[in-house]
């Protein structure tokens, strides 16, 4: 049993070690975004020489955009490093039980009957 825990335990913390690809993917998007906002508000500045107000109502967007990335990617770091020390955790204490000595098994006492339910060798009398 403790064999499984400990392989559970060893699958799951090669998880959180692998979600490197998830916080770069995040991370790029954010920088997508940010870029796109650059591009429409050069875009507003060159067709007007300001920013209008559609402009200005995209730039919130996408803000908002960049500010729910950012927050995923930092939800998805902070769920990965409490969850990456419950199972260092986890592991040390599948360890320890593994260390420790298997409880002595018990002492088992046959069973007695009641005094009054007690049966004698006597022959039944006639």
């Amino acid at each position: 049993m403790l064999e499984k825990i400990k392989t559970a335990v060893e699958h799951l913390r090669a998880n959180l070690e692998h979600r490197g690809p998830l916080a770069e993917a995040l991370e790029a998007l954010g920088r997508e975004v940010a870029d796109i906002k650059a591009h429409v508000e050069g875009l507003g500045h060159e067709a007007t020489g300001e920013t209008g107000a559609a402009v200005k109502e995209l730039s919130a967007r996408l803000d908002s955009l960049t500010s729910a990335v950012s927050s995923i990617g930092s939800t998805l770091s902070s769920f990965s490093s409490a969850t990456a020390s419950s199972l260092s955790a986890l592991g040390d204490r599948v360890a320890a039980l593994e260390q420790k000595p298997a409880p002595a098994a018990p002492t088992l006492t046959p069973p007695y009957a009641p005094a009054d339910a007690q049966q004698t060798n006597e022959a039944p009398r006639a």
